[in-house]
C-alpha cells in the first residue's frame, strides 16, 4: 500500500494530522496536547513509538490517565513518579518546570482524550502509515480497576472528585464580595464594563467556560410571565448548547440582561441585545472590527485568574491563598453553591447548570450541609460546653 504521508517519524506524522484537520487554533492546541502527553509517555513508559501501538499499549494508558495523582504513592507502579508528571497549569511551555498534565483528570477529560488519540490512529491508518488502529478495540472502561465490592474504581474515583472539586474551588461570601469590589473599584473603562459584565453573566448563570464564550444574542429570548405578585413581565432566557449536544434554557435575569446591555452600549452596539446581529458575541475582544468575534476559553481562563489574584491582595491568611487559586470553573461552584445556600431547589439548579444527574448538583447540598453542622456545632458549644 502507497504510504500517504511524508513523514519519517511519529512526531512529523502528528503534525501532518494536524495540519490536515485545519480546526481552529483552539481545537488545535487541543488535540496537539493529547497527542504530546501520548507520544512522552509511550516513549518514558513504555519505551515504545506510536506507530508500534498495540491493543495492550492502549489499556495501560487509559489506566496511567484514570490513575494519575489519584492513588497511593506505594500503589504507583510507572517508571516515572507521579509528581513528575504534573506542573501547575500556567507553568510556561518552554519552562524546565513544564509538565504534560496539570492534575488528575476527570472521566469527561479522559473520554475526551481517548477519542483524540483514536482519531489520530485512525488518520494513520486511512493515510497507510500505519496498519490498522488499536484503539477502536478498547473501550475507555478497560482503565478502570474493580474493587471487592464490584463497583467500578473510576466511578468511585471520579465521585470523591466532584466533590472535593465543590468544597475546594467555591468561593466564600466574603472572597466573592471581595471579587465584585475589586472590579467596581476599577476605573470606569471597556475593560472594567466587559469584566464587571463576565462576572455577573457566569455567577447569574452558572456555565461552563465553553458555553460562556460561545453565547450570542441570537440564543436569547424573552417570553411573557409573571412576578410573585401576578403582575406582567418579561422573562429573558438564553439557550445554551451543552454538553453531548444537549440543548438547555437557562434563565437570564434582570441584573445580567442590565449588565450585558450596559457592555453592550459601551461597544457601540444596541443596548437591546435583540436588536443587535444575531450573530453578535455576548463576550467579545476589547478591539474588534466585528461583534461577531468571541474570545477563547483560555483567553477567558487567564483574564479571570488575573482578576482574582488582583482581588486576592485585599485579602490576607487562607482567604488570600483559595483566591489567589480562583479560576474560571470557580465561578460555576461558586453559583452553584451560593445557590443552594438560598434555598434554590436543587431540581432547578439541575436544569439550569445542564447536570445530567440530580445527584451531581446534590454535591453543592452536601458542602453546605458542612456550613450547617458547623453552625450548630459552634452554637452548642455556646449554650451547653
Amino acid at each position: 500500500t502507497l504510504k500517504q504521508l511524508k513523514a519519517d517519524d511519529d512526531y512529523a506524522a502528528i503534525l501532518e494530522w494536524l495540519a490536515a484537520r485545519g480546526s481552529s487554533k483552539h481545537t488545535t492546541r487541543s488535540y496537539r496536547k493529547e497527542a504530546e502527553r501520548l507520544l512522552i509517555w509511550a516513549i518514558c513508559e513504555r519505551g515504545v513509538p506510536l506507530s508500534s501501538f498495540r491493543v495492550e499499549d492502549c489499556g495501560f494508558y487509559l489506566t496511567f490517565l484514570a490513575t494519575l495523582g489519584s492513588i497511593d504513592l506505594k500503589e504507583w507502579t510507572g517508571k516515572i513518579p507521579q509528581a513528575d508528571w504534573i506542573a501547575p497549569r500556567s507553568t510556561d511551555r518552554l519552562s524546565p518546570r513544564w509538565r504534560p498534565f496539570d492534575g488528575t483528570l476527570s472521566e469527561s477529560s479522559q473520554k475526551q482524550a481517548k477519542l483524540i488519540v483514536q482519531s489520530l490512529f485512525q488518520f494513520w491508518a486511512d493515510a497507510s502509515y500505519i496498519n490498522g488502529n488499536p484503539w477502536r478495540n478498547v473501550k475507555i472502561k478497560s482503565a478502570a480497576s474493580v474493587d471487592t465490592n464490584g463497583d467500578s474504581y473510576l466511578s468511585t474515583l471520579n465521585a470523591r472528585r466532584r466533590e472535593v472539586d465543590i468544597g475546594v474551588r467555591s468561593l466564600s461570601e466574603h472572597q466573592w464580595q471581595t471579587v465584585l469590589g475589586c472590579v467596581a473599584g476599577m476605573e470606569e473603562s471597556m475593560t472594567q464594563i466587559r469584566l464587571a459584565f463576565i462576572l455577573m453573566f457566569a455567577y447569574g448563570t452558572g456555565l461552563r467556560a465553553s458555553e460562556l464564550v460561545a453565547a450570542r444574542t441570537g440564543a436569547l429570548t424573552a417570553e411573557d410571565g409573571k412576578d410573585d405578585e401576578g403582575r406582567k413581565r418579561k422573562e429573558h432566557w438564553l439557550y445554551v448548547l451543552g454538553k453531548g449536544s444537549k440543548m438547555r434554557k437557562v434563565p437570564m435575569t434582570q441584573e445580567v440582561v442590565g449588565a450585558l446591555s450596559q457592555y453592550l452600549a459601551w461597544r457601540e452596539l444596541p443596548a437591546d441585545p435583540y436588536e443587535c446581529d444575531p450573530e453578535t458575541r455576548l463576550i467579545a475582544p476589547l478591539e474588534t472590527e466585528t461583534s461577531n468575534e468571541g474570545i477563547s476559553e483560555s483567553w477567558l481562563y487567564g483574564l479571570l485568574k488575573a482578576t482574582f489574584e488582583a482581588a486576592a491582595n485585599n485579602l490576607s491568611g487562607e482567604d488570600r491563598a483559595k483566591l489567589k487559586r480562583a479560576s474560571t470553573h470557580w465561578l460555576r461552584h461558586t453559583s452553584g453553591s451560593h445557590q443552594v445556600r438560598d434555598d434554590v431547589p436543587l431540581v432547578v439548579v439541575q436544569q439550569n447548570f445542564g447536570h445530567a444527574s440530580l445527584k451531581t448538583t446534590g454535591q453543592y447540598a452536601q458542602q453546605e450541609a458542612a456550613i450547617r453542622h458547623k453552625a450548630v456545632t459552634a452554637f452548642m458549644k455556646k449554650r451547653v460546653g
